[in-house]
């Protein structure tokens, strides 16, 4: 089972090990992974608006038990740190994200018509984020990835098992890394922004 900790001081909830049941962390919440935690067999965990999620640096976050799955809503705050798996029987869903104009030009320009920022709470990548051998997650509705200059995002495949993804947007800040071994199925849009730690 899935162990709990609190620091009352903090506020924070400190989770690690398997969540073998629906789980979810609402508004108000700050919730960090500080060890290796799975997803097991129909389990899902819910991160919704409100909510903010890390993954610690070293630490692993695996979806891949039979029917399992994450969900970030629109206005979670998720940080990856460490590394997320979404393995061949888990599956992601997030609608974090949105592409603003920067500061100062015109609100009614779209990400296209200028260089685009991200609006907080947000997706960010500081870590691993990797699509595993045959996963199947080409999502209906998906925001935005942002991968920092340290970030890395895998989609990986190996024999048959081919991995799909797709229908949502990478934003790479100079230094991410992207690595595509498998299929798009409703497209990615990759798009360059700016360093947000700078």
């Amino acid at each position: 089972l899935a162990s709990y900790s609190t620091d009352a001081a903090d506020e924070i909830t400190y989770i690690s090990g398997d969540i073998k049941a629906d789980t979810s962390f609402d508004d108000g919440t700050i919730v960090v992974v500080n060890g290796n935690l799975n997803i097991a067999d129909n389990a899902h965990l819910y991160v919704t608006d409100g909510a903010k999620f890390t993954v610690n640096e070293g630490v692993t976050l695996t979806v891949n038990g039979e029917n399992s799955g994450i969900y970030f809503s629109s206005k979670a705050d998720v940080d990856i740190n460490g590394t997320l798996v979404i393995g061949e029987k888990g599956t992601m869903d997030f609608y974090t994200g949105k592409l603003m104009p920067q500061t100062g030009q015109d609100q009614a320009a779209t990400a296209t018509d200028a260089e685009p920022v991200l609006e907080e709470p947000g997706f960010t990548i500081n870590g691993t984020l990797t699509f595993q051998n045959g996963t199947q997650s080409p999502f209906t509705e998906a925001g935005v990835i942002a991968v920092s200059s340290a970030g890395v995002v895998n989609v990986t495949s190996v024999g048959a098992k081919v991995s799909t993804v797709g229908n949502f947007t990478l934003g790479l800040m100079p230094g991410a890394t992207f690595n595509m071994r498998g299929i798009a199925s409703e497209g990615i849009a990759i798009i360059a922004i700016p360093d947000l730690s700078a």
